[in-house]
């Protein structure tokens, strides 16, 4: 990643490493859309933030079993949808 593009991104994790200065380390929002199983129109934008050195690709690739232990927890939701991206919670905060 640039630091153009971690620029865009207030620091949401920071990690010293040895000595030297902290690394900073976005965190990964993986997105999705959950509706009721007996009202299919009935859906809401849901979210789980990682703030673990994980990216984006790995959140793709762990997603399905993050989003199914979800799915397990919540049996009246259906999942249509998702996707992993950079987190602005930070921004989204402040």
């Amino acid at each position: 990643m640039t630091a153009a593009a971690l620029a865009r991104y207030r620091p949401a994790v920071r990690r010293w490493v040895g000595e030297g200065k902290p690394k900073v380390l976005p965190m990964i929002e993986l997105l999705f859309v959950a509706c009721l199983s007996a009202d299919p129109a009935s859906c809401r934008d849901r979210s789980l933030v990682f703030t673990d050195d994980i990216s984006v690709l790995g959140c793709m690739m762990g997603a399905q079993s993050q989003l199914a232990k979800w799915a397990e927890a919540h049996p009246r939701q259906r999942i249509t949808r998702w996707r992993c991206k950079l987190s602005d919670r930070a921004e989204r905060a402040a």
